[in-house]
């Protein structure tokens, strides 16, 4: 009788254990935060006031959550070792985006509690630091081969750069949080500090979303200059071509 499992086997799903798990609790938590987001935006569309504050918290909770997903689904290519430990920070952090939603719907009592908004992007902040410092520990050049030892120093100066800018962001939350909670705004400074944070926050976000996906296809160039495959004399050509796609159209053959 032939095992199911052997020593290759067993290797290869521990492998991919770690891509596994962050697929797995990524998409539950996301899925809920996306529901969730839907049913506030139209609760907020029919708001009688702070409509606009409202609005741009509520986008800037949606880009963050955009953020926050993009960067979990880096994290397994990082990490090749990893488990469970990796979940409760995934899951907490999706509790965090719950609250930012949550506390943006004026359905309750007519007037959106949007001050917890601070709080929960603070504790996002927090969990989102969490997560990447979890994957930071399991970072293991060792873990690559010679030929792309390289592209495991780009996954280890991604980690470090994700992580100090999260720290920085978390410092800046907490400092906010005490700032409401000690009540030395006015309602007034309170609503025209908001909008400018919140466009920060949108702002801030989106363009990090751009540059994690620019720095994804600097890592896909190098992977494939690393791989031997990528540099015969036809991939070579057609690269050179690439260029001159737009020009040769339509040119007589």
């Amino acid at each position: 009788m032939r095992h199911i499992f052997d020593a290759e086997t067993l290797r290869a799903r521990l492998r991919d254990y770690n891509v596994v798990v962050f697929q797995i609790a990524s998409s539950l938590v996301k899925s809920g935060v996306l529901a969730l987001a839907a049913i506030v935006l139209v609760d907020i569309l029919y708001a009688e006031r702070d409509q606009t504050i409202l609005l741009l918290l509520w986008l800037g909770s949606f880009v963050f959550a955009v953020l926050a997903f993009e960067r979990q689904l880096y994290l397994p290519l990082a990490t090749p070792r990893g488990g469970v430990s990796d979940v409760w920070p995934l899951m907490l952090l999706g509790l965090a985006e719950f609250v930012s939603f949550a506390c943006l719907s004026p359905r309750a009592s007519g007037e959106a509690p949007w001050q917890l908004w601070y709080f929960s992007t603070a504790a996002s902040a927090i969990m989102g630091t969490a997560a990447v410092w979890q994957a930071a520990r399991f970072s293991n050049l060792d873990d690559y081969a010679p030929d792309v030892k390289a592209v495991g120093r780009i996954f280890a100066s991604w980690l470090r750069r994700d992580l100090l800018e999260l720290i920085i962001v978390t410092n800046v939350s907490l400092a906010l949080c005490i700032v409401l909670a000690s009540g030395i705004l006015s309602d007034e400074v309170l609503r025209t500090v908001t909008v400018g944070v919140a466009l920060l926050t949108i702002f801030g976000n989106s363009l990090l979303v751009h540059r994690d996906g620019k720095r994804f296809w600097e890592l896909y160039s190098t992977v494939y200059d690393l791989s031997p495959s990528a540099n015969t004399d036809e991939d070579l050509a057609i690269r050179q071509d690439l260029p001159n796609v737009g020009k040769t159209q339509g040119a007589p053959q």
